[in-house]
Order: C-alpha cells, then sequence, then structure tokens
C-alpha cells in the first residue's frame, strides 16, 4: 500500500512554544510514515533524529488521535532480540474524493488516505444540462460513490475536481467551457 498524500506543514497561527514543537514532530512522524508505508519505533526514531522515548511518546498520541495503527510484528527483521512493531498510517481516518467533470463522462472516486480506491461510480454527460441539472447530477454520481464506498459525506477530509473547462485560480470559477455551453460562471 502506497500513500500519496501531500506534505503535511503546521499553521503557524494555530499553536506556539511547546505545543507547536510538539505539532511539529507529530507531523515529521506522520510524513516519514507516510513516505515508507510502514514503520518500525525505532526506524522512526532513526529517521526523525528523536530519542526512542520521544519517538515512542509521539507514537502513542498519535495512534491514540486515531492517526496511526500497528499492524503486526516485523518477522523478517533479521536482528537479535524482539521484532519490531510496524505502524502505518490508519487508511480509515478518513476518505477523499475525486470528482471528474470530463467531456462526456462524470466520475467518482473515493479513496481511502493512502489512495486506495474504496468506492467509485460514474455516468454518460448530456452536455445541454443546466447548470442546476448538472449540480444534481455530479451529486447522484458523488452518492453512488459514497455508497460503493461504503462510507458518508460525513468521512470525507477532502476533495479533488477536475473539469473539461477553463477555470479562474483565484476563484475557482469557470469562465470559459467549449464543450458545455452555458456553464460559464459556475463555482
Amino acid at each position: 500500500m502506497r500513500c500519496y498524500m501531500r506534505e503535511m506543514t503546521p499553521e503557524r497561527e494555530e499553536t506556539s512554544g511547546v505545543s507547536r514543537l510538539r505539532l511539529i514532530n507529530k507531523i515529521a512522524v506522520l510524513n516519514r510514515i507516510r513516505e515508507a508505508d510502514c514503520m518500525s519505533r525505532a526506524e522512526l526514531s532513526r529517521r526523525c533524529n528523536f530519542s526512542r522515548p520521544t519517538a515512542s511518546k509521539i507514537v502513542h498520541e498519535l495512534r491514540d488521535e486515531g492517526f496511526l495503527e500497528e499492524i503486526g510484528l516485523d518477522l523478517s527483521a533479521r536482528r537479535a532480540g524482539k521484532p519490531p512493531l510496524m505502524l502505518r498510517l490508519n487508511p480509515e481516518l478518513g476518505y477523499v474524493l475525486g470528482i471528474e467533470i470530463g467531456i462526456s463522462r462524470v466520475r467518482a472516486v473515493v479513496t481511502d488516505i493512502c489512495a486506495n480506491i474504496v468506492g467509485e461510480a460514474g455516468d454518460v454527460l448530456d452536455g445541454s444540462m443546466s447548470v442546476g441539472d448538472l449540480r444534481q447530477f455530479v451529486w447522484a454520481i458523488v452518492e453512488k460513490a459514497l455508497e460503493a464506498a461504503r462510507t458518508s459525506s460525513r468521512r470525507i477530509i477532502g476533495i479533488g475536481l477536475g473539469v473539461a473547462a477553463v477555470v479562474e485560480p483565484g476563484s475557482g470559477v469557470l469562465t470559459y467551457s467549449s464543450y458545455h455551453a452555458g456553464w460559464q460562471g459556475l463555482d
């Protein structure tokens, strides 16, 4: 399983001092595990340059918060002593919804946070639809994809939208579509 999440970074306004350092350390742990798929506490300690107790404390907090899960012992580890317990991002932490409004088709895909597709739906698009009809059409497809994923819109933590049109970068408003007349001004 490979995760393709964007690099996580702390917001400046959120915290300061010790709590900000704790947040930065948690983000470092999440990013290292995301990059490696799974990792032991000892490896995490080395890659983040933390002491083992610091790495264990951060892992414990992230596990309790639902970000990480323990997936078992690494029996392939070739060293003396107890095999390391492996950790990974919790793929059920939340889901990401991708919507593609193409020239002749609408498709919705639901993935876990590690980019594994867990549900999808699509249908042929009538390019002469009004904006109101398009919204209803897209929402119906999204609901089918969520149903296929056996989840609800409350579990969605991110949305990506692709459309066969020119979109104003600052506002996100659709400004021109040669394929779908009447969609100008859609946001």
